[in-house]
């Protein structure tokens, strides 16, 4: 395979805050980045060799349905 495409919503739903400033500390927005990263993880196991070409979905930020901002990055 030359490349995968890989579509948003990495995260599980529901971990992303559904409101601004909901979580303070970042635990939530901690465990959307771990949840990206175990699935990155996974796929490079078995696409090593493969460019993946990922796109973030309205999960895989601090904010449920908001972009991710730039001091999140």
């Amino acid at each position: 395979m030359d490349f995968l495409l890989i579509p948003g919503d990495f995260a599980a739903h529901k971990l992303a805050e559904r409101e601004p400033g909901q979580d303070p500390s970042g635990t939530l927005y901690e465990k959307v980045k771990e949840n990206i990263a175990a699935v990155t993880e996974k796929l490079s196991e078995y696409f090593a060799d493969t460019v993946m070409l990922p796109t973030f979905g309205n999960n895989d930020g601090r904010v449920h349905d908001q972009a991710i901002d730039e001091a999140d990055k």
